[in-house]
């Protein structure tokens, strides 16, 4: 098995020859058995999930005005902004909730 530059496993070495089990393996690294399990058996050592779509937000066309009115609140002192409630009733206004 080439286990490359990424190897971040390194207990993972007792474990293929043997010497040591999941249970072992997971408890020293903190991760859990199915974890290791998987890197055992797979040649890859780093998974990682990649979205392909980013799907649009519900609020999509609202981004702009909430930043607007978000970044508005940001720049009042403490004392004169709004409670949620009230940024909620803003955007309830401006036709953001419905």
């Amino acid at each position: 098995m080439d286990l490359g530059a990424f190897w971040v496993f390194p207990a993972l070495d007792v474990a293929m020859d043997g010497a040591w089990g999941a249970w072992e393996i997971s408890r020293e690294l903190r991760v859990s058995r199915t974890t290791v399990h998987k890197v055992v058996r797979s040649d890859k050592t780093a998974f990682k999930y990649v979205r392909e779509v980013q799907p649009s937000p519900k609020l999509g066309e609202w981004v702009e005005v909430l930043t607007e009115i978000l970044e508005a609140e940001g720049a009042l002192p403490r004392r004169e902004r709004r409670s949620t409630q009230g940024v909620v009733a803003e955007m309830s206004v401006a036709g953001v909730l419905i």
